[in-house]
């Protein structure tokens, strides 16, 4: 791995002291304009990117209360046509997370909700230009979403959640392979080796088959009277889950939040007497629910010290580069749907 081009390398090269270049790096008045610019051109030469977390500790230790004001960053979210992007607390919970690492660097964040904008993605990067965004959340909702298309030219971007199939910006999501793995971890360990896995076709697909590709590869690691066929219903009732519980008979189910804790509720299924529920995905931990909380206030924070890198460095320094991804893993919340098969 290359080793980070730092300012004291900057200084080298330019043969300047380490706290001139600093200043210059940081535009300060207080060094010329003609330093300024050459130390500018040496950074570019160099590749020299700022360190988002070296920066704010630097700010923690000069006591800056509120930094200056360096411009805003855009929030681009697209609601369904008759509902809200707010009414989902996921989407509170990144933006929350985001917004207090960008105020730290001096910058604002404000949603852009694409339905307010009849002409959407086509007009996105000029309105942004024309607004001086420095930089761009991506909160696309799917995979297919066309905001993952759009070309935002010379503004930085970060996508938030499905970026998979993004060729060209930086992305940070939830580890959702790990998030199955640690979850049937969580159950083998309280005794369950009948484990079921039913989730809704439309979402598996949606996380691009993920969920399923992690559950499979656990089957077959399983003797064969221990493996159990997913339940993947396009349109899951109540008759066949019924069924499929009848003939699979798990002791603890691996699901998601929505209609399947629903079906089982209503088929008076006594949870966890019966079967043990374990969600991929705690849209808020109440206690009832045992599960995965994805921590979606922490991918807002790795997403805006990216974005805050990529801002404040230079264009010719990001140049040629492959997109990153960074993976958050989530955190195992016990609750009441989830008991132990293993005697104390």
């Amino acid at each position: 791995m290359p080793q980070r081009i730092t300012q004291r390398d900057v200084a080298r090269a330019a043969r300047l002291h380490f706290s001139t270049v600093s200043l210059a790096l940081s535009k300060s008045s207080k060094v010329n304009t003609r330093t300024r610019e050459q130390v500018m051109q040496v950074a570019r030469e160099l590749g020299y990117e700022r360190d988002p977390m070296l920066a704010a500790l630097a700010s923690y230790r000069k006591g800056r209360e509120t930094p200056a004001y360096q411009g805003e960053f855009a929030w681009i979210v697209q609601s369904p046509p008759d509902s809200s992007w707010r009414q989902c607390p996921e989407n509170l919970a990144y933006l929350d997370g985001a917004g207090t690492v960008a105020r730290n660097f001096g910058y604002r964040v404000c949603p852009f909700d694409l339905k307010d904008y009849p002409r959407g993605v086509e007009r996105l990067p000029a309105i942004l230009r024309n607004r001086g965004i420095r930089g761009a959340f991506l909160c696309p909702a799917t995979p297919e979403d066309p905001m993952l298309n759009c070309d935002l030219g010379s503004i930085p971007g970060v996508t938030l959640g499905f970026a998979l199939r993004h060729t060209s910006l930086h992305a940070v999501a939830v580890n959702r392979y790990g998030t199955i793995l640690d979850v049937i971890e969580q159950l083998s360990a309280r005794g369950h080796r009948h484990i079921g896995f039913a989730v809704p076709r439309s979402l598996n697909d949606r996380l691009n088959g993920i969920y399923l590709a992690a559950f499979l590869l656990y089957q077959t690691t399983l003797p064969a009277a221990d493996r159990l066929s997913p339940y993947l219903e396009d349109e899951p009732d109540e008759h066949s889950l019924h069924a499929w519980l009848e003939r699979e008979q798990p002791t603890a189910l691996l699901t998601a939040p929505g209609i399947i804790p629903q079906l089982i509720h209503k088929l008076d299924v006594p949870v966890p007497a019966k079967v043990s529920l374990a969600l991929a995905s705690l849209p808020e931990p109440d206690g009832f629910y045992a599960g995965i909380d994805e921590c979606p206030a922490e991918v807002g924070r790795r997403a805006a010290e990216l974005l805050v890198s990529r801002a404040e460095t230079f264009a010719d320094a990001h140049a040629g580069r492959q997109p990153e991804l960074h993976l958050i893993r989530g955190v195992w919340r016990d609750g009441r749907s989830c008991t132990s098969l293993v005697s104390p």
